[in-house]
């Protein structure tokens, strides 16, 4: 018998659990023109023909799970006008004769002859084809517009649920950055308010000794205007008020300077940043100056000094004031830099005395 291919591309889906039936059929409807779906079992086979356009199913009656019969009736439920071929061995006719009575198109005994499965699964397609032409000349068929209309609504309701899915994604990302981001900030917050619940602990402890030392001041005045007080307590209380007022300037004053010591620090390295700059520019030009020097000098000891026009013997005299100019400047550059770096190391001192004042006096008492 001879093969023909069809004129339209057909789509056939084949249902076995052997996947060596699946690459044996894929051989011999290689040049038939038909498009083959597979499917290992009944469960498969169901999504794979609700999810495609199938004019003939191919199984085999006897699988494991969900058997040919159970998946024809399961498909009739999804199209009633649905065509399917049974592949059964010999011992399996009476499971044929039940699938015929249920309405399979025809049936095929394993092994089969290559040609009469094509001729058998043509005619099935071609059997396909006229059960839908059929319904849709009568016009009544209400279960296929049905089926049409829940199948585009599947469709759609699949690709919205992947854009929404994306955009799910998308912003995961997003917030897992934004989380990332707050969690270093969050952390530089944290150090931050450490080191101030540390300065604001050592400023309350002398806040404390302050009150403490003006309250006994007060005691000691009150005991000394009842006239129970002698000279030489009289002595220390002065001594002791006058120290007092003394430390209070000093811890104003060391707080003041705590305060502006972030503030003189980043200004201070900031100049130095750009006084650094501005160094190696001045080098950047000396050495240019120098080079250009030394280019005129050559050629002023090639010639002797004989054939230099007063214009550049101008030139060059220039060029030797500018060169000890960035020199001078260099210089007081340089200098310039040195001072800042002591005028830093020595309010760092500073400032270093002050805390170890302050948290001196902590100890003490």
């Amino acid at each position: 018998m001879q093969n023909t291919k069809l004129t339209a591309m057909a789509q056939v889906l084949i249902v076995d659990d052997i996947e060596g039936v699946h690459e044996m059929l894929d051989l011999v409807f290689e040049d038939t023109g038909i498009e083959l779906h597979h499917a290992l079992s009944g469960e498969d086979a169901v999504n794979v023909f609700s999810a495609n356009t199938i004019d003939l199913v191919l199984t085999d009656i006897e699988m494991p799970g969900m058997s040919g019969l159970e998946l024809f009736s399961a498909l009739k439920n999804v199209d009633e006008r649905v065509v399917v071929v049974m592949m059964t061995a010999a011992e399996s006719r009476d499971f044929v004769l039940k699938a015929l009575r249920l309405g399979a198109y025809d049936y095929i005994e394993k092994p089969y002859d290559e040609d009469e499965l094509i001729d058998v699964v043509q005619r099935g397609i071609v059997e396909r084809q006229q059960r839908l032409h059929a319904a849709t000349v009568d016009g009544n068929n209400p279960e296929l517009i049905d089926e049409m209309e829940r199948l585009r609504e599947e469709l759609n309701s699949f690709e919205e649920a992947k854009t929404e899915n994306e955009r799910l994604a998308a912003e995961l990302e997003m917030v897992r950055n934004e989380l990332t981001d707050r969690k270093t900030h969050d952390k530089a917050l944290k150090q931050k308010l450490t080191e101030l619940e540390l300065k604001e602990g050592a400023m309350k402890t002398m806040e404390n000794v302050m009150k403490e030392r003006m309250n006994a001041f007060k005691s000691a005045e009150r005991e000394q205007s009842g006239g129970g007080i002698s000279v030489e307590a009289q002595a220390e209380l002065q001594r002791l008020k006058e120290e007092l007022e003394m430390k209070e300037t000093e811890l104003q004053s060391m707080e003041t300077s705590i305060q502006e010591r972030e503030l003189f620090l980043q200004e201070s390295e900031e100049s130095l940043f750009e006084k650094g700059q501005r160094l190696q520019e001045i080098e950047t030009e000396l050495e240019q100056l120098r080079e250009d020097l030394g280019k005129q000098g050559a050629r002023s000891g090639a010639s002797g000094g004989e054939g230099l026009s007063a214009e550049e013997l101008s030139e060059l005299e220039n060029m030797r004031s500018q060169i000890k100019e960035k020199e001078e400047e260099l210089v007081a550059r340089e200098r310039s830099l040195a001072k800042t770096e002591r005028l830093i190391k020595a309010r760092e001192q500073f400032l270093a005395q002050s805390e170890t004042i302050l948290f001196g006096d902590k100890e003490d008492e």
